[in-house]
């Protein structure tokens, strides 16, 4: 499972990589049409859902998932704790760090519906949210007190960076390669955090004690 795990870390680093080397101001690839399209299915209904699901992957909502959830898990599940703030604190340095080595600009190709801030290469939203999912689904993997179906049912999580890259596309503030490399840095990255904390996850105990005693 390590060795898998590294594998596909390498998989999805090379994908972001083969992105990067071709990235330029301007679209790239498939990027013009199919920004054309996502903005002919504008309307009022579909916009005002997808500004509110675009929230979603906000870096605000992953920092706090990281701080929160893996407070809670260092209580008693100290391995996944540390796991989960690794990879998802991790994600968003990297993210914000990579924007500005690229300085990519926004698209234009489009009207924008909302105004972001920041650069656009990776889309930050399609990477933190591909950071949660990916990393949230992991951790079910290894927590005791989840049943075989619901650690299935867990990798379902993997819908959400997909609707919110898609959000990023129709908002006209993404290129599509701008989500498609997001979305492979944040698999590359978490899965690489999991290859390393893999043998403690295997050999951590089923209930840990807290880090500091009661």
């Amino acid at each position: 499972m390590r060795v898998r795990a590294a594998s596909l870390s390498g998989f999805f680093f090379l994908g972001f990589a083969g992105l990067a080397a071709l990235v330029e101001p301007g679209p790239i690839l498939f990027d013009a049409p199919l920004l054309e399209t996502f903005g002919g299915w504008r309307s009022e209904t579909l916009t005002l859902v997808v500004r509110g699901v675009t929230h979603l992957g906000g870096h605000v909502v992953q920092i706090a998932l990281g701080v929160g959830v893996g407070a809670l898990l260092l209580w008693r599940r100290r391995t996944l704790g540390l796991f989960t703030a690794t990879a998802l604190l991790g994600s968003v340095a990297l993210n914000e760090t990579l924007k500005i080595l690229f300085g990519r600009p926004r698209p234009i190709l489009i009207a924008r519906i909302t105004e972001p801030r920041g650069l656009s290469f990776p889309s930050g939203h399609s990477q933190s949210t591909m950071a949660m999912a990916l990393t949230l689904a992991l951790v079910a993997q290894h927590h005791p007190s989840l049943s075989p179906v619901q650690r299935r049912a867990a990798w379902g999580l993997l819908l959400v960076p997909a609707v919110v890259g898609w959000t990023r596309n129709y908002l006209g503030v993404h290129y599509p390669t701008d989500v498609l490399a997001g979305w492979s840095l944040a698999a590359g990255w978490v899965l690489a955090c999991y290859a390393a904390w893999l043998p403690r996850l295997r050999t951590a105990p089923p209930t840990e004690r807290p880090l500091v005693d009661a």
